[in-house]
């Protein structure tokens, strides 16, 4: 998680992301691939929202470990209170450029899926989440709402494994 090294800044460890997985790839651990969370749109411990030009940076700075890249993405489809979340973690409101709704979060989760589909380093994509119904970690930020019912971005991801429009 937070593969930008955002915890650096709370004093909570030396290494950047990219240095420790360099240390442990060189250390002969035998890592099979790397996996890099993007959870967008969350605090205190989630990721800042990012463009696709910083996204596809970040896909280039790690794929020089030579080691197969997994991207895992979440986000919100809300901003109000969710009972089921099980973490500290709460929505950072504001930040997306329109008001966060399902729609907003398939918006997103295309766009990004996309671009890491499109990274040849990227051997998986994958949501972080199945639904906000049971007890879960990301606020609203399943595929299926709290009513079990799918949200809009689950025909989104399903049409880009598939390749419809």
């Amino acid at each position: 998680d937070e593969p930008w090294g955002e915890y650096l800044s709370r004093g909570q460890h030396r290494l950047a992301p990219l240095q420790m997985v360099d240390a442990l790839a060189r250390s002969g651990v035998g890592l099979a691939g790397v996996n890099l969370e993007i959870a967008t749109g969350y605090r205190p411990d989630g990721t800042p929202l990012r463009d696709l030009l910083d996204c596809s940076r970040l896909i280039d700075q790690w794929s020089v470990l030579g080691l197969p890249l997994y991207v895992t993405l979440v986000a919100p489809s809300a901003d109000v209170s969710d009972e089921e979340t099980i973490s500290q973690l709460e929505v950072t409101p504001g930040i997306w450029n329109s008001p966060l709704d399902a729609e907003v979060q398939a918006s997103w989760a295309s766009a990004y899926m996309t671009l890491f589909s499109a990274k040849p380093a990227v051997a998986g994509v994958q949501w972080g989440q199945l639904t906000d119904a049971a007890p879960h970690h990301y606020p609203h930020g399943g595929l299926y709402d709290a009513e079990y019912q799918p949200k809009p971005v689950l025909a989104k991801l399903r049409s880009q494994r598939t390749g419809a429009s």
